[in-house]
């Protein structure tokens, strides 16, 4: 193997080392012994202001009084890099950086050491792996630096530890108090997400550096494909185009002044927008498909349009084939609020957990639908090229949107106890989690058109409750060997199992699949033999002394 390039591509955490070979030089390098495994790189996608107060937090008061913001939690963002120049991102009252931090501000296109400051107190980005498997970084199309052309890493950056910025809005909408759940926070930005996605490698260095230089939250709103534990890198460290108004395949004599219905899916709902106005559209709607179910997302078209649920999709073709001169108008009513919430969207991740069906997942949800946040004033609102505008605040929906919500949850929690670990933090935030929304009844799952209410597999434990996740009254830590312990139920080899353990780890191979970490949850996965089988739950209302305590048994 070439010495040198196995050298250039070292920039991986633990026992990994990155290297660019052949498959017949890999068939080789199995046959070494002393090696663990070989896992293929893997390109991850991006997960795409009123949600602090929806979420109980008020200034001056709880987890954000002044007391409570005082200590300096420094939160990594590994994303698609950062604009810095943002109001979000002022220092402007900030002080001294923290002595602990270990990290540099890194200058390249576009990006230099003055961008960094009190607030954005570190900037590197990481693209080698990248480059090797699309190639080089094009400086004219994106900045091969840690400044953000984009628009998502400004967002959850400002999302998780943006300053609070009065009256900010997009046009003149969802005006209000924007800012970051823990807005006091340092911010360090790790860009290893680039135009074509983000390799899981470059991903991996990004965050051995974030440990490195001492962060102490680590949002990653990113994902990939499902794949057991020890392959996953990130986990060991015709005329059917037009009705979706796809590029190029509607016909100016018959959009031409018309407003257009487009079909959801395939492309984005910006991209909808363009092409209905290049081809002479006055406005656009775009009808949900039964997956979207009744969600309905903010976004800043080039032209009047607005989403409309599944419900309605029928009513709706029904119509407009009834007659030869449908007609149909725009009315903006601007922002409404009131609105019974939370609401389960449909885009969520969802369970059940195919890598270990005794773990339910997802953990929690967070806000994350149409969530107002900063935006790099030189990338329009819908990122489309022929999208002039300039904004300062963008209205984005996605898990992306809820992860940096619960990195600052995470870092508010580590301020009031800083003795917590991450499963402390963990286990308070589920624990804690709630399932009824703020009309008192449970929580709507909108992925479905009729009125279902959405399950552990939807929510986890429930939706994150800031002010009790304080002070939980119960916890349970975990320790590094739970997690090794319950990677021997996994059936996983002795060799597997070292990938995260070390080879000083005493494999144990437990007869039942039982065990498994101190979570606040139980979750039993059953093989049925017949369909017609009956499953009966029991629950004895005080089987012992503590009114709180039950036995569920099934038959």
């Amino acid at each position: 193997m070439d010495k040198t390039r196995m050298a250039a591509s070292d920039q991986s955490p633990g026992n990994f080392k990155e290297c660019k070979i052949s498959t017949k030089q890999l068939a080789s390098l199995k046959r070494l012994h002393g090696l663990l495994s070989a896992t293929p790189d893997e390109m991850l996608s991006l997960h795409t202001t009123r949600s602090p107060r929806f979420l109980g937090l008020e200034p001056e008061k709880g987890l954000w009084s002044p007391s409570n913001l005082k200590s300096d939690v420094i939160i990594g963002v590994v994303d698609s890099r950062i604009w810095p120049e943002h109001i979000s991102f002022d220092d402007e009252g900030m002080p001294p950086l923290p002595t602990r931090w270990k990290g540099v501000c890194e200058e390249d296109t576009k990006f230099s050491q003055s961008n960094c400051n009190r607030k954005i107190i570190g900037a590197r980005a990481f693209f080698q792996d990248y480059e090797a498997a699309v190639g080089r970084i094009n400086k004219t199309e994106e900045y091969r630096s840690a400044r953000d052309a984009e628009g998502h890493g400004t967002h959850t950056a400002s999302t998780t530890a943006g300053n609070l910025v009065a009256n900010a809005s997009i046009f003149g909408l969802a005006k209000g108090l924007a800012g970051g759940l823990r807005y006091t926070s340092r911010i360090a930005a790790y860009k290893a997400c680039w135009s074509e996605g983000c390799v899981s490698s470059d991903v991996l260095a990004a965050i051995d550096q974030a440990i490195a230089n001492g962060v102490d939250v680590l949002p990653l709103s990113l994902g990939g494909s499902a794949q057991p534990y020890y392959r996953d890198n990130i986990a060991i460290a015709g005329d059917i185009l037009a009705s979706y108004c796809v590029d190029g395949s509607l016909k100016k004599k018959i959009v031409k002044r018309k407003i257009v219905v487009c079909q959801g899916g395939i492309d984005s709902r910006a991209e909808k927008g363009e092409e209905v106005k290049l081809a002479g559209g006055a406005g656009m709607l775009i009808i949900n498909t039964e997956r979207e179910g009744d969600e309905l997302f903010a976004d800043a078209h080039i032209l009047p349009a607005t989403s409309l649920g599944d419900t309605v999709r029928k009513a709706i073709k029904e119509y407009i084939n009834s007659t030869k001169k449908s007609t149909a108008a725009f009315t903006f009513k601007g922002t409404v609020y009131g609105k019974p919430a939370p609401l389960m969207a449909a885009f969520s991740s969802r369970g059940p957990n195919e890598v270990g069906p005794d773990l339910i997942k997802p953990d929690v949800t967070a806000p994350g639908m149409n969530i107002l946040a900063a935006w790099p004033p030189l990338t329009s609102p819908t990122q489309l090229k022929s999208d002039k505008r300039s904004v300062l605040f963008n209205v984005v929906s996605g898990t992306s949107m809820s992860c940096p919500h619960v990195s600052g949850l995470a870092a508010l929690l580590k301020s009031v106890h800083k003795d917590w670990s991450p499963a402390a933090i963990k286990f308070a935030l589920m624990i804690t989690a709630y399932v009824h929304d703020n009309t008192d009844r449970k929580i709507i799952d909108i992925a479905f058109t009729n009125t279902i209410m959405a399950t552990p597999f939807a929510f986890g434990s429930g939706h994150v409750n800031l002010e009790k996740a304080s002070d939980p009254g119960l916890i349970y830590d975990i320790a590094p060997e739970d997690y090794q312990n319950y990677l021997c139920t996994l059936n996983y080899s002795a060799s597997q199992i070292t990938l995260f353990a070390g080879k000083d780890f005493t494999f144990q191979s437990f007869k039942h699949a039982s065990w498994r970490p101190k979570l606040p949850f139980i979750c039993s996965e059953f093989q049925m033999k017949q369909q017609n089988k009956q499953c009966n739950l029991q629950k004895d209302r005080h089987p012992c002394r503590d009114p709180r305590c039950y036995i569920h048994s099934t038959k």
